[in-house]
């Protein structure tokens, strides 16, 4: 079991570093070293070119421009495109709450599309057991979405150890309620799940933000 988890783990780490489109311009290194203070929260986007330095064709970075509680950080940019990063910090508790819901809700249905046939395919199929992995995520996404805005570092390495803290708190939490399955399976599927969820969810997620900037 332990080679398979691993096998899987290096295929999400290799996804997530080559995800991005290569390119033949040198990389900011600033982009990767500089995170948000604790207490804001990392967002990043997006922006393409048709022309070598032309003009945006494509600006998913438009909607935190001129956003006062977004805060620029850092850029990396391309000859047909770049990346931003900016620091969310909410004016107020209501502007907070609104951003997470707006932000967390097409995540969670994503996340539930993505690890309900994950979750059939290892054998629950009880409506106590779908019950249950259903109310697992209702905990652990939003609650583990909203803990990465305490970390002192933000990114990839945010991005992995919070998944890893996901996967064995839902294999605890699924163990507590289903006693009777092995744990050993729980976990398993619990890795698959959200190794699953977090690569397709980010490609979705990317599908569906430029749709509605088009």
């Amino acid at each position: 079991m332990k080679k398979f988890l691993l096998n899987i783990f290096l295929v999400l780490l290799i996804f997530i570093f080559f995800l991005k489109p290569a390119s033949a311009d040198s990389v900011n290194p600033e982009y990767f070293s500089k995170t948000c203070p604790p207490g804001e929260k990392e967002v990043q986007c997006i922006y393409k070119s048709t022309q070598p330095f032309g003009p945006k064709t494509y600006n998913e970075c438009a909607r935190y421009e001129n956003n006062p509680n977004y805060r620029f950080l850092v850029e990396d940019g391309h000859s047909f495109g770049g990346s931003q990063k900016y620091c969310f910090k909410a004016a107020s508790t209501g502007d907070f709450i609104g951003y997470y819901i707006k932000v967390l809700l097409p995540l969670l249905l994503i996340t539930l599309f993505l690890e309900i046939p994950i979750f059939l395919v290892f054998g629950f199929r009880s409506r106590r057991a779908l019950f249950t992995v259903l109310s697992t995520n209702l905990i652990s996404v939003p609650l583990f979405n909203l803990a990465t805005i305490f970390l002192p570092f933000s990114g990839l390495v945010a991005l992995i150890i919070m998944e890893l803290i996901v996967v064995i708190f839902e294999a605890v939490f699924i163990k507590l309620m289903l006693k009777e399955i092995a744990f050993r399976r729980i976990l398993i599927y619990s890795f698959v799940a959200n190794a699953v969820s977090a690569i397709l969810g980010y490609v979705i997620l990317r599908i569906i933000s430029g749709f509605l900037m088009v």
